[in-house]
């Protein structure tokens, strides 16, 4: 048996995506530390691309703080149903495809986020080419996730240090 992760072969469906809500929700306390986070990366922004959008959480969150028009891009077909219904925001909206073929034309957006799906990313430099080419000059791209040789400080691996393996 493998339990190493692959990049690219997590099954967002069935279970994973109907429970993904449920299990990812950002709480009112964490979306004020998100918001102030995020805020001077995209507070000017009007175009927003959320690679690895999943169910939508946090393009919901984009256009609730900053007023932007966000396209989130999901992969997984189910995620991506969850997000239309669950995740419904009218500056809001969702298509399918991978980090490394964005569909758009470039200079289309002002800035990106990937919250915790760069690990997921096959074709790292392809994604990174891609999110040159579609933003524009001046943009910006954030990262959120957890790293490998940069988690010492994170406080679920003193419950679950099995998951730390994982993530190294």
């Amino acid at each position: 048996m493998n339990d190493r992760f692959i990049p690219g072969r997590v099954d967002y469906a069935g279970r994973i995506a109907r429970g993904f809500n449920t299990g990812r929700a950002v709480q009112p306390h964490a979306q004020e530390v998100w918001h102030s986070a995020l805020k001077p990366y995209f507070g000017s922004a009007s175009r927003i691309l959320d690679v690895g959008a999943g169910t939508g959480r946090f393009a919901v969150l984009l256009a609730q703080w900053f007023g932007a028009s966000i396209i989130g891009v999901e992969p997984a077909e189910e995620m991506r149903r969850i997000a239309v219904t669950d995740g419904r925001h009218a500056n809001a909206s969702y298509v399918g495809g991978p980090a490394e073929q964005l569909s758009f034309k470039a200079n289309a957006f002002d800035a990106a986020l990937l919250s915790n799906v760069y690990h997921h990313v096959v074709d790292r430099a392809a994604c990174d080419n891609e999110l040159f080419r579609v933003l524009r000059p001046d943009g910006c791209v954030v990262l959120r996730g957890a790293f490998a040789g940069r988690l010492g400080e994170i406080t679920l691996f003193d419950y679950f240090p099995e998951a730390k393996l994982i993530c190294e």
